[in-house]
This record gives structure tokens, sequence and C-alpha cells, in this order.
């Protein structure tokens, strides 16, 4: 538990809080240099980030596709549907993908030999 040792008579005073635990300061939590370092090289740390950045990107474009599919399918069955907006969007949506995509996997894939 803390309690306030002094309040702030202006702005640019701060206020001072002390702690009333009965423990040592050595119970205290202190940051260590084991906490901020990485036990993996950098290297494999990041092929590790690739790799997951490509496989997220493949993910967002299968559910795009899948998804395209999904409202071909609309399109085809329900005859009230405006397929104009499906024919419109489909390109917007997969093209900027796919170029993200190749541009991803072809960096990964070039790096890795």
């Amino acid at each position: 538990m803390s309690e306030l040792s002094s309040t702030p008579d202006s702005p640019n005073e701060s206020i001072i809080v002390s702690s009333t635990n009965s423990n040592n300061e050595e119970d205290d939590i202190k940051p260590s240099i084991d906490d901020y370092v990485t036990t993996k090289p950098i290297s494999i740390q990041r092929e590790i980030t690739r790799s997951q950045i490509s496989l997220w990107l493949l993910i967002v474009f299968s559910c795009s596709v899948f998804a395209s599919y999904v409202m071909i399918g609309m399109a085809a069955f329900l005859p009230n549907i405006d397929r104009s907006i499906i024919t419109d969007s489909l390109p917007l949506l997969l093209t900027p993908q796919i170029t993200l995509l190749g541009v991803a996997l072809g960096f990964y894939f070039g790096e890795r030999k």
C-alpha cells in the first residue's frame, strides 16, 4: 500500500510516494539485463519474423479469396443482388493483396538462398 507524503502546491512540484510495505527493499522486483536480451540470435529471430509476416499475409489473402467466392456464389444464386458492386469490388480488393503477397513472399524466399 502506498501513501502520499506531500501534496503538490504548484504544477512544478511532484508527488512523493512512499511504500509502507513491511518487507525489506531486497524483495522489490528489479529489472535485469535478461529481461531485455533475447536468447535467440538476430538471424533466427529475423527468420521467425519474416515467416510470421508471410504466413499472416497468406492467411489474409486466403480469407479474401474465400470471401470473393462467397460473393460470386451469392451473385449466381440470388437474382436480386446487384452484380456490379461485386464485379467492381473484387479487383479493388484482390489486386493490392496479390501484389503485397508476391513482394513479401519473393523477399522472404529470395533471402533464404
